[in-house]
């Protein structure tokens, strides 16, 4: 098993959620699943994801995981189609955030509740809503621009 594998292996999934192969997650959804491809020195995205089955609050979604290597820090990214983000995304979405650009791309980000980062765009269909304790307005924003599609990072992973 590789060193990334390990990484996050104590994880558990939240209630009524399931872990899954992060390939099968990708065969769930008709969005474009998005994933990071630039992380901090030592972080790794776990090889799996929660795809959460429509209900009535929410859409299909899948929630992808990234950890850093002593496991003390984390991001986490929802992800859903972009016409079926819910209101209360929307409703969200108009409360203090800023605009940024990072590689061309514009990210809206905030600092929420003095504890959390968050951040979100739309790329290729999908709506990302990235949120960690842990890492900086800037480092978020430099993540959510390097988010791309989950079949072109493996591809070229696999060359």
């Amino acid at each position: 098993m590789s060193e990334n594998a390990e990484v996050g292996a104590r994880f558990i999934p939240l209630m009524g959620a399931r872990a899954i192969p992060l390939a099968e997650g990708l065969a769930r959804v008709t969005f474009t699943v998005l994933v990071a491809d630039a992380l901090p020195t030592g972080w790794a995205q776990m090889p799996y994801c929660e795809c959460r089955e429509e209900s009535p609050v929410m859409p299909v979604n899948v929630v992808t995981f990234y950890f850093s290597a002593t496991e003390t820090e984390n991001l986490v990214i929802h992800q859903m189609a972009v016409m079926d983000a819910p209101e209360r995304y929307r409703q969200m979405l108009d409360q203090g955030w800023q605009e940024v650009t990072r590689d061309g791309t514009p990210i809206k980000i905030r600092s929420a509740d003095g504890r959390y980062v968050e951040a979100h765009l739309e790329r290729d269909g999908t709506f990302a809503f990235l949120r960690s304790q842990h890492l900086s307005t800037d480092e978020l924003a430099t993540i959510a621009a390097s988010l791309r599609p989950a079949s072109e990072v493996t591809d070229a992973a696999d060359s």
